[in-house]
This record gives C-alpha cells, structure tokens and sequence, in this order.
C-alpha cells in the first residue's frame, strides 16, 4: 500500500510538537518552546526526517502575517490610554539603549553599524506571550505592575511597525532610500490617526458581522480575509503587507465583534504560529550550537543582565517605584518571536552575516526558556536584599534606643 510521503512528515511534525509541547508546558515552560525544540529535531541538523522546507517557510510567512494581525487585535487602546506616556517613553528609551549597544559594540569590532541597529531592534522587542505568562504566575497581571509591564508591551508592538519598515528599506547594507522613510512617515501617520480615532469613540459595530456573529466558521473567514485584503492593499501602496494586517488586527481588536474574532481565530493562530516556530527550529544548526556553547551561554546572560538593567533604568527614569520597576524590567527580558522576522530581513538586506543570525536565533530560543528562571532568582535576590535591609535597620533603630537608654543604677 502506497503511503504519501508528506502525509508522514505532517504526523511526524504534529505528533511531535504536541508531546515536547506538553512537555514544555510541564515544566512550566511556554509551549512555543516544545515546537522550536520539534523543528530542531525533526529537521536537517538532527533527523532530517523533513526536507520539504519551502512548503514549511511558506506557511511560517504566512504565519507572520497573521501573527501581526492577531497582535493588533489583542491591543486594548482603551487600557493603554491609562499608562500610554510612560509605556511610549520608556519604549524609545529602551530602543535608543539597545541600538546604541550594539552599534557600539559592532563600531568597536569594525562591523557594519547598520547591522548593529538590526540587532537593537530584535534584542529590544520582548516575547509578549511568555512575558504574559510570567506575570500570571506571579499573581501581578491585573496588579498595578502588570498594567505598566503589559503598557510597555503595547508600545514595543507599536514600534514593531516601523522598525520592519526601516529593515525593509535597507539594501546592500546601505541606508533606506527617500521612498521609504517617506513610506515609514505614511505609516506612521496612518497608524497614528487609526489609534486616536479608535480610542477616542464608542467600539465599532458593523450589522453585518453581527448577524454572523453564530456562524464561527464564516467569521473565521471573513477575518483572515479582512487580514489579507489589508496586507494586499498596504503592499499596493508600497507599505509592507504585514503593517496593513497590524492596521486590520488594530481596527477589529477595538470593535464591538473583538471577542467573536479572537475566540473563532484562536486555533488558526495556534496552528499557524506551531508552524512559524516549528520553521524556526529548522532553521538552528547543531554543528552551530555544538561549536559556540560557550559564546551562547555567555550573550544569553548578558543579554539577560543588560536587558533588566536597562529596562529597569528606564523605568526608573520614569519615576515608576524601584520594587514595580524591578518586577516590569526582569519580566520584559523574553527576547520576542517578531525578532526572527527582523533578523531575517537584516540577513535579507545584506546587514547582519549568517552567522549573526544563527547566534540570534538560538539566543532567542534560550532566552524564551530561560526567563522564567531568571525572573524566580532575580525575586529571590531582591527579597533576600530587602530581608537584609530590614535587619540592618532593626539594628540601627536598637543601637539608636540603647544610646538613648538611661545608664542602670546599682544597689549596694
């Protein structure tokens, strides 16, 4: 009996996500990181159980493009009104550190600055999945701390925008021509305009969707169209086809028919974004991480150090509570999932080599599963600091009540 080749590798690519996936989830660890794991070991460095890689990337730019439109949907403008001017504050402040890192860094070694924005840009963006779930372990989500943390979130999606548009712009290692900084002003103005004019009046209603709104098989569709129809537009207009979904995901997260979308998408998401990180798995070389061990291990924990340092500082600057600020900074360390499509168009333009992105990809991949760790110590740090606090203040305030005590009066 004749058994279809790619039939075997879609059971194999299933089955396995779902088990490491499971696994991953066990041990408190976001699934996202079992499929990475998946792809890895599936794919050409290990098994080499799968060699239809096309059809895979195919599906993982497809899953690109809709992941930006899930991002806009889930963005509440409502609630980022409240923390908008600290969060955007802070996001320039973060990005304007992370760009001056590494271009000083690459200037120091003589490599292309260029490349050294790039990298800014990726390092920057958090993984708003995982820094979700950190706060929803820790009880702080609906907390005044969670609502700075998920605001900084908001502002780093935002920036995603243009930040794609500027690496898209970029060519031969030289820097964006007049059309596409003009490109990225159009953007940012139309992204502008659609945010104040959607935070500023009741939610949308269309009567049609509302009609549909018991058919969740056609509102799925009619939401992946919406979704792509923006993407072709902006593409027409010379935009990029991922911001055009952004502005779709935006328009419909702040309609009354939000949850009807989020909860009949939610499972084209999970697939879809199994199969983006299941690409991105495929895409790390054994041989790669076999050889630079230690090198990771080293930029893992300095990219763990200066991203809380420099979240923190920030957040300091912003005059946010030390104890708020600590909690926020070590939780937006997760380098985010839109940080391999930056990089992929860096390696596109010319401005970062292969072997930057290879130490990119699987940086991304251990800072995914080591945040959940660091986030644990960094508290156990910061309660033993202020046990010890506490005592020496103790000890003061009875050295200071021992002074002021009365000499005892001997009987004889």
């Amino acid at each position: 009996m004749h058994v279809d080749h790619q039939i075997v590798e879609i059971t194999l690519v299933c089955f396995a996500a779902s088990v490491l996936g499971i696994v991953m989830m066990r041990m408190r660890q976001p699934a996202m990181v079992g499929y990475i794991l998946a792809g890895f070991v599936l794919g050409p460095s290990v098994l080499n159980l799968i060699d239809h890689r096309d059809a895979v990337n195919l599906l993982a730019e497809l899953g690109v493009t809709l992941l930006v439109f899930f991002i806009g949907m889930e963005l509440s403008l409502r609630a980022f009104r409240t923390v908008w001017l600290v969060a955007m504050a802070a996001t320039a402040m973060q990005i304007l550190l992370s760009v001056a890192a590494m271009t000083g860094a690459r200037w120091i070694t003589g490599d292309s600055v260029l490349g050294g924005l790039a990298l800014g840009f990726c390092v920057v963006i958090t993984n708003t999945a995982v820094s979700i779930r950190m706060l929803q372990d820790v009880g702080e989500l609906r907390s005044d701390t969670g609502k700075v943390a998920v605001g900084l979130l908001v502002a780093q999606e935002l920036a995603i925008v243009p930040m794609l548009l500027f690496l898209g712009g970029l060519s031969g290692g030289g820097l964006p021509g007049l059309d596409t900084l003009v490109h990225i002003l159009v953007a940012l103005a139309a992204l502008a305009a659609t945010i104040a004019f959607l935070s500023k009046r009741k939610r949308l209603k269309l009567e049609l969707l509302e009609r549909l709104a018991g058919d969740r098989g056609l509102l799925t569709l009619i939401g992946l169209s919406i979704a792509f129809l923006f993407a072709v537009g902006a593409e027409y207009l010379g935009l990029s086809g991922a911001f055009g979904a952004f502005l779709a995901g935006l328009i419909i997260g702040n309609s009354a028919h939000r949850k009807d979308f989020v909860e009949t998408t939610e499972p084209v998401k999970d697939i879809l974004l199994m199969v983006f990180f299941l690409s991105i798995g495929l895409l790390i070389d054994y041989q790669f991480l076999r050889a630079h061990w230690g090198e990771l291990l080293l930029l893992l924990v300095l990219a763990l150090l200066l991203k809380t340092v420099g979240n923190v500082f920030t957040l300091r600057v912003m005059r946010v509570p030390w104890e708020r600020a600590l909690l926020c900074g070590t939780v937006l360390v997760p380098i985010g999932t839109f940080s391999f499509v930056l990089g992929n168009q860096a390696l596109d333009a010319g401005v970062i080599g292969r072997e930057e992105y290879d130490y990119l990809v699987a940086l991304i991949a251990l800072s995914t599963a080591a945040s959940p760790i660091w986030l644990a110590a960094t508290r156990r740090i910061d309660r033993w600091q202020r046990r010890q606090a506490e005592l020496a203040k103790a000890r003061a305030a009875e050295a200071v009540a021992e002074e002021k005590r009365p000499p005892m009066v001997r009987l004889h």
